[in-house]
């Protein structure tokens, strides 16, 4: 295992951004799903394009999977955002290890940068 509190502001962002995305479909992996971001693409790619739909391998991606898509992408960042937010005020941690442990939260990973293990736990 690596000590995550060593890694580079550029190092963290793009953990951030692969914990979020996640694994493939029918794996244990958590986060949005590689489908879904591919679909993403494709549909920011044939708007870019100025295309009508979504292409990928020369097939037309359904607008209702684009649609869906882009609601888990939404809804993902929402609850991050959230959150974050919501953290900042109940912990006193720097923002990157919390945004750290919510994307690692969201994409079901179990990796921090020490700050689950040092917050304070009620008393009974």
């Amino acid at each position: 295992t690596i000590n995550q509190v060593g890694f580079r502001s550029g190092s963290v962002i793009v953990f951030c951004l692969f914990m979020l995305i996640g694994g493939s479909p029918m794996g244990t992996a958590g986060g949005i799903k590689t489908t879904t971001m591919a679909m993403i693409f494709f549909e920011v790619k044939s708007v870019i394009r100025g295309k009508n739909a979504a292409e990928a391998f020369k097939r037309r991606i359904n607008k209702d999977n684009i649609k869906t898509a882009l609601a888990v992408a939404i809804i993902a960042l929402m609850v991050v955002f959230v959150a974050i937010i919501g953290l900042t005020f109940t912990e006193d941690a720097s923002l990157r290890s919390i945004v750290y442990e919510v994307f690692s939260a969201i994409g079901t990973v179990g990796i921090s940068m020490n700050f689950t293990a040092s917050c304070q736990q009620p008393e009974d």
